[in-house]
């Protein structure tokens, strides 16, 4: 298991205190998202290491508090994951988007989605639940982004649902040729960071550094950054 210590510079922490975040694996929403927390909590003296895990074991864990917290997640995650507590600042955002090789039609709304085969990745909520919304809809789910686009590549699916950046880093990577995501968004989220409940004390501390990088701008400076240094463009 890979472990990643994500610093926003190399000034000496002020305590010896470290605190284990889990995440989902291999996502570029993982990547801004570290950059984001590790610095908002080299801020108060408190050193964020990342471990990844498959996207429900992450929570699970989490939740279990096997880790300190969950490094991103949509809002309410609490109504199923009792322990995690959501720090009110949004560290990151998402569009979730369908992705498609040969099917054509207007995105409106989950409802849309029914008449097809969709591909959605195990463990992530923003699809589990958009998806499970839709009486009757077919679903195939698989385990990662990759296993999403193998499967579109290979038909056994008409359309995935995914996030728009890991979208685009999947057709990076792969170099999957006529997969492409259908305008509009089917929806769009926050992103937020969950503390599990034995760290509560630190939910003040955590919130003012997060409010004090939102209003310097530097939330929105890591997500345009990282996202043009691996795309070259701005979502």
């Amino acid at each position: 298991m890979s472990v990643i210590c994500v610093l926003m510079t190399t000034t000496p922490l002020q305590a010896a205190e470290k605190l284990v975040i889990a995440s989902i694996e291999g996502t570029v929403h993982t990547l801004i998202s570290g950059k984001v927390v590790a610095e908002a909590y080299r801020r108060i003296g408190i050193e964020a290491v990342v471990r990844h895990y498959p996207g429900k074991r992450s929570v699970f864990i989490s939740n279990r508090g096997d880790s300190d917290g969950e490094l991103y997640r949509v809002a309410g995650m609490n109504k199923d994951y009792p322990n995690l507590l959501m720090v009110p600042v949004p560290i990151d955002n998402f569009d979730g988007m369908v992705f498609t090789k040969q099917t054509e039609f207007t995105v409106n709304g989950w409802e849309s989605l029914k008449p097809y085969k969709v591909g959605v990745r195990r463990g992530i909520r923003f699809s589990d639940e958009g998806t499970g919304s839709v009486e009757g809809i077919y679903l195939e789910t698989v385990s990662s982004n990759k296993q999403l686009f193998l499967m579109l590549e290979e038909g056994r699916v008409d359309i995935i649902v995914i996030a728009r950046l890991n979208g685009l880093q999947m057709q990076q990577n792969f170099k999957i040729p006529g997969i492409r995501p259908l305008e509009p968004p089917i929806e769009s989220y926050p992103l937020y960071h969950y503390l599990h409940k034995k760290n509560s004390h630190l939910m003040p501390e955590i919130t003012a550094a997060l409010q004090e990088m939102e209003k310097e701008g530097l939330i929105k400076k890591i997500r345009d950054q990282i996202i043009a240094e691996m795309f070259g463009v701005s979502k």
